[in-house]
């Protein structure tokens, strides 16, 4: 988002004479390909469990 609303290499809008806000797109296309990853690999943890608390129950038993 910095280098977008700096207009910092290819998010400079001079880069895409043909295209009004150019550089608006790519940051956008950024955007979308980050969001994808990021979204994949939690689904990932999700559907290999990697987050799940391990199993107490065997390990420490509360007697009351």
């Amino acid at each position: 988002m910095y280098l977008q609303y700096k207009q910092i290499g290819k998010w400079n809008n001079a880069l895409y004479p043909d295209m009004t806000n150019g550089g608006y797109y790519y940051g956008e296309k950024v955007y979308q390909v980050l969001s994808l990853v990021a979204k994949s690999l939690l689904i990932w943890q999700i559907v290999g469990g990697t987050n799940q608390p391990q199993d107490m129950s065997a390990t420490s038993v509360a007697v009351l």
